[in-house]
Formats: structure tokens, C-alpha cells, sequence
């Protein structure tokens, strides 16, 4: 990402006349582990990447209605003052401020003003606590606060880096000198809320030992990719569903596929996706909504069925076989939308098969059947599969 170091020139927002006042943000705020530079800019918003914006941990984006928020601000108030700007690190990293720059990337805003701080200690168990922090809730801010599982993701986050590099160890006591040290019952000050937090953060940490992986819940993601991938590559008849609900099927069955059949366009192309943070919960999931949906496709058959056996008039009408449940169904699971880091290919095209959701992508190294040849010619074939 590009940062001009000019303060002077930042234009205000909605193509309002003037520039932005930096005298009017408030003063630095005190992140852990780093320091203001005292050399702040503006960003240039054209050269964020997609990969800028990614944050799994320190608080995931669950759905839009954040970032909506904040381009309603924006168009309604221009870029207030009142609370500090986004917040970078020495290398253009983000510590803080993603949301609003991707609102403003969204506004089709050309800079955003931008405090830059430098790492005292640099590792990124340091950036991931700064940035845990820098989203705990503030009064009168314009930031929506991290949750409990942002929070909890954070320490699985610390628990698999390390203390080498800048993490923690896998102890219980480690965790809780970590959560003394950011002073954590200034955020969640009753002792039943803690309790709950701790539990999560257990928990996320003991899926990490089992080699759990974490899925990518970003709502905007989900959404962004099923429109690339599947609107604007011509793919019709689909439709986009969340796993996690397993009152949909009934839904869906009732009206989508219903409908499609009565247009004559089935079968209807069904893509998963989920909302679940740890990819056990995802992959149970996915499985159970397959079952389910099934499942109750049949029963309707069933019970219509036994409802006409019930009256022998309409029995004799219909024939014995009028109702029952045909070979080829208008539905069909055509795949997911790639979520789980490790499993899936996050940034690929291609949806992932209902039976390869719970896979974990595989390396296989030495391919080569004469590896002695390799060795001696000093070689190596090595391809991700």
C-alpha cells in the first residue's frame, strides 16, 4: 500500500471542497507495543489490496451491515474528526481501521488520513494484541467493538505463534498472565462475562491442538466470491444458502425448488457456505444441512403419500405409484464457497465438492520415482496437488 506523507492535502470525502484537518483528530492513542511516528499521511486507496483488508483473528467481518454503516457515515458526514483515522505500521501494515477503509474503498474514495506507528518489539504476536485492542470499545467512537470470538481467536492466534514469535505458550497459566497484562477486565468487567470468554478461548485453543482450522466467516467474502464465481460467470439456477440453518431446508424445498420445477428449470444448483469460525463446526454442519435436506425432501413424498392411501378414491385415481419418491431429484448440492484455511483454496475459482469440504489440501513431495538421481544431480520435484 502506498502512503503519501503529506497532511495538508487530504481531500475531504463526497468530493466536498477543501482538505481534511488533521489538527482536529484527537492525540495518539496509546496502542501496546508500539509508538506514534509522528509522520502521518494519507493512503492511497487505489493500491489496497484484497489481501490488505483480510483479518481472520482480531475481528472478523460476521456480515455487512458494519461496513453499510459505515458508507452511510461517511455520505451523510464526510470523514469526522473526532475520533483518530486508521491506524498503520511502519510497513503500510493495518493495525486499525479496516473497516473504514473498506467503506471508503467501497465510496470509490480516492485517500484516506492515516496515524502511522512504529513496533517497538516487531513480531506478530505485537500486531495481533495492538490490533485486538486498538477494536476494544471506546466512548464516543465510531467503531463498532470486537466479540468474544474475535477476542478468543486472538489467543489461539498468540497460542500457535509462539512465544519465538511474539505469541504465548500453550498453557493455562500462560493465557492468563496474557490476559492480566492487557488489562482484559477493563473490556469485560463482570466476572460471568470473563468466565464465558475464558471458555472460548479454551476452546478455540483446544480445536487448534486437534489441528482445527479456522474459517474465513466474512460475510462480504462469501458473497463476493459466489457473485465472481457464479452470477458473473453465467452459472444460472443457483442459489446461495447458509449451512448453519437447518430450518432452511423445508424453505427452500417449498419455494425454490417448487418453483423451479413449475419454470422447468430444475434442478435447482444449491451452494453452501457457513458461519461457523472453527472448520469441525463447518464440516459437521455442511453434512448435517446434506442430510437434512434429504431427508426432508422424502418425508414430503412420504406424507402426501400416506395421506392418498388414506382415501381409496383418490388411491384408485392416482395409482399406487403416483407419489413416489423418483431417482432423479430436482435439486442437487453443486458445492460450497471456499472458507477453511488449510482445507480450501481461499483464493480460488472452483467451488469445493460436498465430499471434499472436510479434506485438508494435501502437499506431495518426492514425486519423482528415481529420487536417487535427484540427490545426485542435486534436484528436487516438489508440487502442490
Amino acid at each position: 500500500m502506498r502512503v503519501s506523507l503529506e497532511t495538508d492535502c487530504c481531500p475531504k470525502f463526497n468530493d466536498d471542497l477543501g482538505f481534511i484537518n488533521y489538527k482536529e483528530f484527537p492525540k495518539y492513542p496509546d496502542i501496546q507495543g508500539y509508538e506514534p511516528i509522528r509522520e502521518d499521511g494519507m493512503l492511497d486507496l487505489s493500491s489496497v489490496e484484497d489481501g490488505d483488508l483480510k483479518q481472520y483473528y482480531t475481528r472478523a467481518e460476521r456480515d455487512d451491515k458494519r461496513i453499510d454503516d459505515l458508507e452511510d457515515w461517511m455520505k451523510r458526514d464526510g470523514f469526522i474528526t473526532n475520533v483518530e483515522p486508521p491506524i498503520l505500521d511502519e510497513n503500510s501494515n493495518i493495525i486499525e481501521g479496516r473497516g473504514r477503509i473498506e467503506a471508503a474503498i467501497k465510496r470509490k474514495e480516492k485517500w484516506i488520513p492515516v496515524f502511522r506507528y512504529r513496533a517497538i518489539n516487531p513480531s506478530l504476536g505485537a500486531a495481533y494484541i495492538a490490533s485486538v485492542l486498538a477494536n476494544n470499545p471506546v466512548a464516543a467512537n465510531s467503531k463498532v467493538p470486537n466479540t468474544m470470538e474475535d477476542f478468543a481467536l486472538t489467543f489461539r492466534k498468540l497460542v500457535e505463534l509462539g512465544p519465538e514469535r511474539g505469541g504465548i505458550e500453550d498453557t493455562s497459566a500462560a493465557v492468563t498472565n496474557k490476559l492480566n497484562e492487557i488489562n482484559w477486565t477493563q473490556r469485560w468487567t463482570r466476572t460471568a462475562t470473563r468466565t464465558t470468554l475464558r471458555e472460548k478461548i479454551d476452546k478455540f485453543i483446544a480445536a487448534a491442538r486437534k489441528g482445527d482450522s479456522v474459517v474465513n466467516v466474512n460475510e462480504s467474502d462469501v458473497k463476493a466470491w459466489y457473485k465472481t464465481n457464479i452470477i458473473l460467470a453465467g452459472k444460472t439456477n443457483h442459489i446461495l444458502i447458509s449451512a448453519d440453518q437447518m430450518r432452511y431446508p423445508k424453505q427452500i424445498i417449498m419455494k425454490d425448488v417448487f418453483d423451479s420445477v413449475e419454470k422447468g428449470t430444475d434442478p435447482l444448483n444449491i451452494v453452501l457456505y457457513t458461519k461457523r469460525i472453527n472448520s469441525q463446526d463447518a464440516i459437521a454442519n455442511v453434512k448435517a444441512f446434506v442430510k437434512e435436506f434429504d431427508e426432508m425432501y422424502d418425508s414430503i413424498y412420504t406424507h402426501v403419500d400416506v395421506w392418498k392411501r388414506k382415501d381409496p378414491e383418490l388411491n384408485d385415481f392416482f395409482g399406487p405409484k403416483a407419489y413416489s419418491i423418483p431417482s432423479k431429484r430436482p435439486y442437487r448440492f453443486v458445492g460450497c464457497v471456499p472458507q477453511i484455511i488449510d482445507y480450501h483454496n481461499i483464493e480460488g475459482n472452483k467451488l469445493v465438492p460436498i465430499k471434499d469440504y472436510g479434506k485438508k489440501l494435501n502437499v506431495r513431495k518426492n514425486l519423482s520415482p528415481y529420487p536417487e538421481i535427484d540427490n545426485a544431480l542435486g534436484v528436487k520435484l516438489n508440487e502442490a496437488a
